[in-house]
């Protein structure tokens, strides 16, 4: 557990034969709690009768383990170095990608597409947000002003951190949102 607060990102190596273990649910969710940037590695594929498609691989883990949904799945095999080439450059893009910082002016942008959004949850329509801030990376971390008539939900900072993910077209970084609000009309 310290050695994941000390790095930039994390592996996760699973053997293809067992799939996602119990231990393996235990340790990875440390590293989501920790907002690590994280790789999936699924070793061992050269044992699998199947073809090497990471998408079905993603969706069992997903469907396992919802909380990675965010980590790309690398199909790998140490024994014939299938994937390793292509692991090492997910671990650069996941990387870089945590680091991202966007503009004020990108910021700004992206607060009036959430304003816009149809699919938003009420207490974010109802909602006078008027700054989005980006203040740290690895993980990026915002921090959103606003005046909410009622509290916000989990459920309304959780699409708002799924919002950002996909806007901001991360993979494998995590994406933290809090809401510096007051409340009451303005």
């Amino acid at each position: 557990l310290e050695v994941i607060q000390g790095v930039d990102v994390c592996l996760g190596v699973l053997e293809a034969p067992a799939g996602i273990v119990q231990e393996d649910l235990k340790l990875f969710s440390e590293v989501v709690t920790a907002g690590k940037p994280f790789c999936l590695a699924v070793n061992k594929w050269d044992l699998m009768k199947r073809p090497a498609d990471p998408k079905p691989v993603a969706s069992a883990i997903a469907r396992r383990a919802p909380f990675l949904g965010y980590a790309p799945v690398v199909l790998t095999s140490a024994k014939t170095g299938l994937g390793t080439l292509k692991l090492l450059d997910q671990v650069a893009q996941v990387l870089s990608q945590a680091n991202r910082k966007m503009t004020r002016k990108e910021a700004d942008e992206m607060l009036e597409r959430i304003r816009r959004d149809p699919r938003a949850p009420a207490g974010i329509r109802n909602a006078h947000l008027f700054r989005l801030i980006q203040v740290g990376s690895a993980p990026p971390t915002f921090h959103l002003l606003g005046r909410v008539k009622q509290g916000f939900r989990a459920s309304d900072l959780a699409y708002l951190q799924g919002f950002l993910h996909r806007e901001l077209k991360l993979v494998g970084t995590p994406v933290r949102v809090h809401l510096l609000a007051g409340a009451g009309k303005r």
